[in-house]
């Protein structure tokens, strides 16, 4: 069984493009506080998120600040 380190090490060797597609692939894995949602709770919390978006158009983060963000805190 592969260990963390070891999966580490082969997931920076992927292109930096794969790696973002790899991460996306993992957030959309875990459930808030790990919790498992249902597909009832995830569409009330996906309809939550739409609403505070319409809401407020502002408040949502451009992708490439996400990704910024993301390269700082990987150096």
């Amino acid at each position: 069984m592969q260990t963390k380190q070891d999966l580490l090490e082969s997931v920076l060797t992927l292109s930096e493009k794969d790696r973002f597609e790899l991460v996306e692939l993992l957030l959309g894995s875990l459930s808030p506080l790990g919790e498992e949602m249902t597909d009832k709770e995830r569409k009330a919390e996906l309809d939550r998120r739409w609403g505070e978006y319409q809401a407020d158009p502002s408040s949502a983060v451009p992708w490439e600040e996400v990704k910024k963000k993301a390269r700082k805190k990987s150096t």
